[in-house]
């Protein structure tokens, strides 16, 4: 779980104060992995739906939901995070 510290917006941006993601982005994985097995896609869905579960439940919409958007918390030597896999 990736800790949120604060958040405040200006006239034309929302930003969002939170830990550093050592991991990257979901882009940055799929971008250096040649390929997926399908465990570990089962694994990294279910946890981008359990979020957007979560959000939903807070009435949140996400609305630019892309691999550049989604962050991995650290990384293990084969670039996938052990978070993943807990």
């Amino acid at each position: 779980m990736v800790k949120h510290y604060d958040c405040f917006r200006t006239d034309k941006n929302v930003y969002i104060v939170m830990e550093i993601c050592q991991g990257g982005t979901l882009n940055d994985f799929l971008n250096k992995t040649t390929e997926i097995n399908e465990p570990t896609a089962v694994v990294i869905i279910s946890q981008i739906l359990q979020g957007l579960e979560y959000l939903d439940s807070l009435g949140i919409s996400h609305r630019d939901l892309k691999p550049e958007n989604i962050f991995i918390a650290e990384r293990t030597v084969d670039g996938v995070s052990e978070t993943i896999f807990k």
